[in-house]
C-alpha cells in the first residue's frame, strides 16, 4: 500500500532486502480494486530473509473477479462462475558490494476466466540496485516470459516493464524527515505501447508516522490508467500498517489498498 499511495513508485524492489538492516520482512495486503467497475478484491503476501549477501524472496498474489451466471444452450441458469488470477513467485537477492546488489525472482502466473478458459505462464523479474549514501537508483525489468494461453487460437501476454528511477533521502532533524523519488520506463503489451512515470514523496513524523502522496502518468491508459494517490502509515517496533487511496477518473478511481507487516 505504501507504494500505491506514493503514485507507484518502487524504485527499491527487491533486490533492497541485503542492503538493509532488517534480517527479515513479511506483509500481508488488501486491496479493493476499481471498486466502481471491476471491483476485484487483491490480496497480496511478500517475504524477504536475509543470510548474510543472499536474500531469500517469496510472493503469492490472489486476485478475485466479481462472479458471473452461466446459462446452458435453452437460456436456462446453471450456476455462477467467478473468474480469479494466482501468481506465486520464489526468488533471491545478492549483495554484490556494500551499495550495489540485484535480484531475480521467478513467478507462475495462472489465470482462469470462464470454466473453459484457463491459462498458465512463467515470467521473471528483474532487479538492480545502487545506494551512495542517501540516494538510491534501480532498475527494474518486470514480467518478462510466455504467453497465458487459454487456447490453440487465444494467447495473451504478459505486460512487460522496464523503468529507471531514483530516491533519495532528506532528513531535517532527528523527528522529521522526507524521501522523494521519480522513475520513468515503458509498458509493452499484444502490441501496444506506453511511457509511464512515477513520483512520489513520503513525509516521515518522529520516525513512526509517514503522510505519503504520489503521481502515477501513463501515455496509454488502455495498458495503464494515470492515477494520484495519497496515503498514511504508522510503524513501531517492527511493526507497520499502511493505507492508500487512488484519485482518478474511471475504472480505477477510489481502489483503496491497506497492508500489514513485521520485520526484525
Amino acid at each position: 500500500a505504501k507504494e500505491m499511495a506514493m503514485g507507484g513508485l518502487n524504485v527499491t524492489g527487491d533486490a533492497s532486502c541485503v542492503l538493509d538492516e532488517k534480517v527479515m520482512d513479511a506483509s500481508v495486503s488488501y486491496y479493493k480494486w476499481a471498486p466502481g467497475a471491476l471491483a476485484n478484491n487483491i490480496i497480496n503476501v511478500d517475504l524477504s530473509y536475509r543470510l548474510g549477501k543472499v536474500g531469500i524472496l517469496a510472493e503469492a498474489r490472489t486476485n478475485g473477479y466479481p462472479g458471473f451466471a452461466i446459462y446452458d444452450a435453452n437460456g436456462a441458469e446453471t450456476g455462477n462462475f467467478k473468474p480469479s488470477e494466482f501468481v506465486a513467485g520464489l526468488g533471491a537477492a545478492y549483495a554484490v558490494t556494500e551499495d550495489f546488489s540485484m535480484s531475480l525472482m521467478a513467478k507462475f502466473v495462472s489465470s482462469k476466466l470462464t470454466p473453459e478458459a484457463s491459462a498458465g505462464a512463467f515470467c521473471a523479474d528483474f532487479n538492480a540496485l545502487y545506494r551512495i549514501k542517501g540516494l538510491t537508483l534501480g532498475l527494474q525489468a518486470s514480467n518478462l516470459g510466455t504467453k497465458l494461453k487459454y487456447s490453440e487460437s487465444s494467447a495473451a501476454a504478459l505486460p512487460m516493464l522496464v523503468k529507471l528511477g531514483a530516491e533519495n533521502e532528506f532528513v531535517f532533524s532527528d523527528k522529521l524527515g522526507l524521501t522523494a523519488g521519480v522513475e520513468a520506463g515503458c509498458m509493452a503489451q499484444a502490441g501496444q505501447n506506453s511511457i509511464v512515470a512515477s513520483v512520489g514523496v513520503d513525509f516521515k513524523i518522529l520516525d513512526m508516522i509517514s503522510v505519503m502522496a504520489g503521481y502515477h502518468f501513463s501515455s496509454n491508459a488502455k495498458l495503464a490508467p494515470s492515477y494520484a494517490s495519497a496515503g498514511l502509515g504508522f510503524g513501531i517496533k517492527g511493526i507497520s500498517i499502511s493505507a492508500a487511496y487512488l484519485i482518478s477518473s474511471a475504472p480505477i478511481g477510489n481502489t483503496l489498498g491497506v497492508s500489514l507487516g513485521y520485520s526484525f
